[in-house]
């Protein structure tokens, strides 16, 4: 049985996701927000991505880890993050968090990969994919969770037969 993985870059104005069915990519968008008042567009994440493990059976979800940066306002990106973690602990959806450096590593190779970088390495994988960057990243998130999710049932298989 293939896992449906649901990638998501989070951010509070410009949120990336995709889904991977197995070796496909299915789809995969960008929320753009211009909601006003930081819960509000963690709402509005919300709801988008709902939908989205509702049409295509999203079995996994993966999203990046909040990280502080000193020369960024991460407040937003806080926000949406936490309310991604409550709200799979609420639907009892399966989380995975990654930093920017593993998920980057597992799919280019170079855990500081460039924003052009991850795209080149994406084009790779599935040839022709077009959108915005954050799309890119939430493939690349879904990516690295696949591999993991494909070396646990490669260790697991390894315990069964000793």
């Amino acid at each position: 049985m293939s896992s449906v993985i649901l990638g998501i870059d989070p951010s509070s104005i410009r949120c990336g996701w995709a889904v991977l069915d197995g070796d496909r990519l299915v789809a995969h968008s960008t929320i753009c927000n211009d909601k006003k008042l930081y819960h509000e567009r963690a709402s509005h994440i919300i709801s988008v991505l709902e939908a989205v493990i509702k049409q295509f059976q999203v079995t996994h979800v993966a999203c990046e880890r909040a990280f502080r940066n000193p020369k960024r306002n991460t407040a937003a990106l806080q926000v949406v993050v936490q309310a991604i973690k409550s709200w799979c602990r609420r639907r009892k959806y399966r989380l995975a968090l990654y930093s920017p450096v593993q998920w980057k590593w597992t799919v280019v190779g170079n855990g500081y990969a460039s924003k052009e970088e991850v795209q080149q390495a994406i084009v790779l994988y599935f040839p022709g994919m077009k959108g915005q960057e954050h799309e890119f990243d939430a493939v690349g998130i879904a990516l690295h969770r696949q591999n993991i999710l494909r070396l646990e049932a490669m260790i697991e298989g390894e315990s069964h037969r000793r």
